[in-house]
């Protein structure tokens, strides 16, 4: 079994420019589930959707039927 740290490895190899870090995201968002992103999002304080819903601009704000 190899003892070294994968995590460290991988940052390691960012810093120096041997890897692209947006390679490195895009390989992570493809690896991770859907719940996985939003936890990794929470615990480092990313917001990823807005809290609030959508304010109507077809009626000012007055119940509306359409879906956003």
């Amino acid at each position: 079994m190899n003892e070294q740290d994968a995590r460290d490895r991988l940052l390691e190899l960012v810093q120096e420019g041997m890897i692209d870090p947006e390679y490195v995201v895009l390989a992570f968002v493809k690896w991770n589930t859907n719940d996985d992103i939003e936890a990794m999002c929470h615990a480092n304080e990313i917001t990823l959707f807005d809290e609030e819903e959508p304010e109507c601009t077809c009626c000012s704000g007055v119940t509306c039927e359409i879906e956003y």
